[in-house]
C-alpha cells in the first residue's frame, strides 16, 4: 500500500523503486481479498485519472468531483455502482470546487452515483464527519431521505463484512423511521 496526505511529507516513488507498486503485489493483494481504492489527487481537475480509476474497476474512487464535466463517465459510474468518496471541505480547500454551495454532490446523485461522504485528514483540514454532512444536506437542500442514502452508501461502500453491514444498514432505517 502506497498513500499519504497533504498534511504529510510525499515523494512520487519512481518506476522500479523498491516501494513502486509492482503488478504482482496488486494480483497477490488481490488474491487475498484486499479491495481496491483509487484516489483521484486533489491538485488534478482533470477526470482522466477517475475513467482510468473506473477502467480498472477500483472497488471506489477517491475525491472525483471533476467527473461531473464528463457526462459519459458519471453514467458509467452509475451503471457501474463505483462509488465516488466524495469529502467536501478537502474539495473546497484544495480548490478542486470553489464552495461548499458549487459542490456538485447533487448532480452526483442526481445521475445515481453512488457517492460517500467522508473527511480527509481532520485536524489539516478542520472537517469532522458530521461537519460535512450537515453542510451538504444544506446547501444540496438534501432531505432525512437523502441523507440516509448517502450514509447506507457510505456502509455499502464500505470494506466491512456483509454482517456488520446489515447492523449499520438497521441502525440508519431505524434512525431514519425515527424522523
Amino acid at each position: 500500500m502506497a498513500g499519504g496526505g497533504p498534511g504529510a511529507p510525499e515523494r512520487p516513488v519512481r518506476r522500479g523503486h523498491r516501494d513502486a507498486v509492482q503488478p504482482r503485489h496488486r494480483r497477490r493483494a488481490r488474491g487475498r481479498g484486499l479491495r481496491r481504492s483509487g484516489v483521484r489527487p486533489s491538485g488534478s481537475r482533470r477526470a482522466g485519472l477517475v475513467r482510468a480509476a473506473a477502467r480498472r474497476s477500483a472497488g471506489r474512487i477517491g475525491h472525483g468531483t471533476s467527473c461531473v464535466r464528463d457526462p459519459a463517465l458519471l453514467e458509467h459510474l452509475a451503471v457501474k455502482g463505483i462509488p465516488l468518496e466524495v469529502c467536501p471541505t478537502s474539495n473546497v480547500r484544495t480548490r478542486q470546487v470553489p464552495s461548499i454551495e458549487a459542490h456538485p454532490v447533487r448532480q452526483m446523485l442526481d445521475a445515481g452515483v453512488v457517492v460517500t461522504l467522508n473527511t480527509v485528514d481532520p485536524p489539516f483540514f478542520g472537517a469532522t464527519l458530521e461537519g460535512e454532512y450537515l453542510a451538504v444536506a444544506e446547501v444540496a437542500g438534501l432531505g432525512h431521505a437523502d441523507v440516509a442514502r448517502l450514509a447506507e452508501n457510505d456502509v455499502l461502500a464500505s470494506f466491512l463484512p456483509n454482517p456488520r453491514k446489515t447492523v449499520l444498514l438497521e441502525e440508519i432505517a431505524a434512525v431514519l423511521a425515527a424522523v
